[in-house]
């Protein structure tokens, strides 16, 4: 390991940690919305971000010959999916809002564009620093103790981007540079360690544990701690995370609360308008990790003496020809020989550090342990376009490895694509896929949600719908935005995006995402299918309601004396009927006439407000129309009861006696006898002797035998 930072000027490695998550945005009580637009706002997000200093809004602007580089790279649509600019917003004038982020922003979101990109300016050239168990091979031999030695890396920070997708996810991505560990065993260490924000397993060895020398506890950190988690993870001076607070799951009897938590570092890094799942805030962004304990690894490593060997070939005619790899060599093209064409087996097919680089694997040796698979697995990762020239690319489902000779000014543009347009095309894929998971998730909510039919009534099933309408609507815009099958028109472009897209499984996922979702569609459609029916069988039922009332209602008249003036009192009171021939205070007569109020208030108002009654209490509190049918019933059937009860008993006299002939009273008498038929029916209906009457009598329909009765009935009218 080579610790002389002056002693190497160029970067030995670069190496990308990237974070996919999925966030939702909290109420005021600190709980995620129900409502699937509202949990994923990206208006509201930027506002809790305009508060966070560890944040600024990136213009992205093409000032520089690498952005220009990268800007070119891709089509244009894509480009709107990665820089959240197309060609035609780089023409707008920005400048006189260049001072003012807000307006910046306000302008930027108009557009929708799917992502929205941050950077965090706090950390540059600051330390990301690591310490790791490493075991002491000097000691191996001993069969009753594990030894193991403390290692320290720190790399310098050279950038903290966060992009903001309008499916949920968000990507966090650290970039860092080695300029001090030159030594194969230092990469991987630094790309298998780094990448950990959360222990993988818990533990206890069986053994007692030497670190340094020293006599360690055995806890049940200790387990992961000496496979490939950090047991120190730093950032510059934010709070360093050691895990121990794992520790407490064997004391205490209630375990962890939140088991899956990212990082310290990483959530100071965040700051403090993003909580983990769990442990959510009023009105922040509630995030999870979407894929593992693993972030996304990029790394990029220069190594003259791996490269050559890992080129080379078992049975080259003329092997001596891989000086042609050296970009160090002026004249390499003098040195070409297109005999190398007849090689068959690279020593990188069936080399374990290269799998190991690939897949970062750290622990010495290799995770595959099969010779044949091995080899398949090496040469299905590896994209070997330039790999004569000294360049292998490695890509699997959680890293992109770049493999060349070390960093000088003949290579350095390949550094600069991995930085660049590489980088761009890995967060674009892993974007995708965590869309696809987290879509995936929402579709199981909220399918979830449509089987156990919880809460969809009235309201509930309006929200429901509208969930699974805007799932609907933002997976069409991901497709439409943020999915592409090119990204560009270069043709190792088009070769390299093929190749992580066909490694992230990406087109598999989404071909049985678009199934999942179509099926829940299908099932929602008939939901909404079932319950418009529902609805407008129970409107034909309050129709026919009205048939009777209406045809004796026109059959036998009104018969209200202030409608026609056959009324005594109003001939001997001298009073004008309503629909006399003198039509010039109709309006004031009917306005100011009690028994006409009386009229509109039985007939119009009653109706329209026990009707909204119904609705309301269906809508809002989720009752279902079953239940509201059998309530209705049962209202009915107390209102018959009670109203022949008082013809009987005379109870009609006995209020008309008591009131006199005042009208508003007997609205008064109306409005509280109806209550008190709602009060009646609402207890009864929930009484467990009613209960059990209503079922034991539904149970003796249903043991009728009803084909027999129809077949006799059948008979009876000479249907055999």
């Amino acid at each position: 390991m080579n610790k002389d930072k002056n002693s190497i000027k160029e970067p030995v490695s670069k190496h990308i940690f990237m974070l996919p998550f999925k966030w939702n945005l909290t109420d005021v009580t600190g709980k995620i919305y129900n409502n699937y637009d509202e949990k994923l706002d990206v208006h509201k997000l930027t506002n809790i971000l305009k508060n966070d200093d560890n944040w600024k809004f990136d213009d992205y602007k093409v000032n520089e010959p690498l952005k220009y580089n990268e800007f070119v790279y891709f089509y244009n649509n894509v480009r709107k999916a990665i820089f959240g600019k197309g060609v035609e917003d780089l023409n707008e004038e920005n400048d006189k809002y260049k001072d003012n982020e807000n307006k910046l922003l306000e302008k930027y979101l108009k557009k929708e564009y799917p992502v929205i990109r941050y950077k965090n300016p706090n950390f540059k050239n600051k330390d990301y620093t690591f310490k790791l168990y490493k075991k002491d091979e000097d000691t191996k031999n001993d069969t009753e103790n594990l030894y193991f030695n403390e290692l320290e890396y720190k790399l310098n920070i050279d950038k903290i981007y966060l992009n903001i997708y309008n499916t949920g996810v968000g990507i966090l991505s650290i970039h860092l540079s080695n300029y001090d560990y030159s030594e194969k065993e230092d990469i991987i260490n630094i790309n298998d360690y780094g990448r950990r924000i959360y222990p993988q397993f818990l533990g206890l060895l069986d053994k007692q544990i030497y670190v340094n020398e020293n006599l360690c506890e055995n806890n049940i950190l200790k387990g992961p701690k000496t496979k490939f988690l950090a047991n120190l993870i730093k950032i510059s001076s934010l709070n360093p995370e050691n895990f121990e607070e794992y520790n407490s799951i064997t004391k205490s009897t209630e375990g962890l609360q939140n088991p899956v938590k990212l990082a310290k570092p990483i959530m100071d890094l965040l700051g403090t308008s993003f909580d983990t799942i769990g442990n959510c805030n009023s009105e922040s962004i509630c995030i999870e990790p979407i894929i593992d304990d693993r972030m996304f690894t990029m790394c990029w490593y220069g190594n003259n003496d791996l490269v050559n060997y890992l080129d080379d070939s078992k049975n080259a005619k003329n092997s001596e020809n891989k000086n042609l790899l050296n970009y160090n060599n002026n004249n390499f093209n003098n040195n070409y020989n297109h005999e190398y064409n007849t090689r068959t087996d690279y020593n990188y097919e069936s080399n374990e550090y290269w799998h190991r680089f690939m897949f970062m694997d750290s622990g010495g040796s290799c995770t595959c342990q099969n010779e044949k698979l091995l080899t398949e697995l090496n040469k299905k990762h590896t994209y070997t376009r330039w790999s004569n020239y000294g360049t292998l690319y490695g890509v699997t489902r959680y890293s992109f490895a770049l493999l060349t000779t070390e960093y000088c000014d003949n290579n350095k543009f390949l550094v600069n694509h991995f930085k660049t347009m590489y980088f761009e095309m890995v967060q674009l894929c892993l974007a995708q896929r965590a869309s696809i998971l987290k879509f995936s998730e929402d579709i199981s909510q909220n399918s979830k949600n449509g089987i156990n039919g919880k809460g969809l009534e009235g309201k509930g099933l309006t929200n429901y719908l509208n969930n699974v309408r805007s799932l609907y609507g933002r997976y069409i815009n991901f497709l439409n935005c943020m999915y592409f099958n090119e990204v560009s028109a270069q043709e190792q472009g088009i070769e390299m995006y093929d190749l992580i897209q066909d490694r992230m499984n990406i087109a598999q996922n989404l071909k049985d995402l678009d199934n999942e979702l179509n099926e829940l569609h299908q099932y929602v459609t008939l939901i909404e299918s079932n319950k418009t029916s529902e609805k407008i069988n129970l409107l034909a039922i309050l129709g026919a309601l009205f048939i009777v009332p209406t045809f004796f209602t026109g059959f036998f008249g009104m018969n209200l004396t202030m409608f026609t003036g056959a009324s005594t009192a109003i001939n001997q009171n001298g009073l004008t009927p309503l629909f006399s021939m003198d039509s010039s205070n109709v309006f004031f007569t009917m306005l100011y006439n009690a028994e006409f109020l009386l009229w509109i208030f039985n007939f119009i108002i009653l109706p329209f407000v026990l009707l909204y009654i119904l609705w309301h209490i269906h809508y809002y509190c989720q009752v279902s129309i079953k239940k509201l049918r059998e309530y209705m019933l049962l209202s009915i059937v107390i209102l018959i009861i009670t109203g022949f009860l008082g013809i009987n008993f005379g109870l009609l006299s006995y209020i008309t006696g008591y009131i006199g002939n005042n009208s508003i009273l007997y609205l008064i008498v109306e409005i509280i006898y109806i209550i008190l038929i709602f009060i009646i029916s609402i207890v009864l209906i929930n009484m467990p002797g009613l209960k059990s009457i209503i079922t034991y009598i539904k149970s003796i329909f249903k043991t009728i035998n009803k084909k027999n009765i129809c077949k006799k009935i059948r008979k009876l009218f000479n249907e055999y």
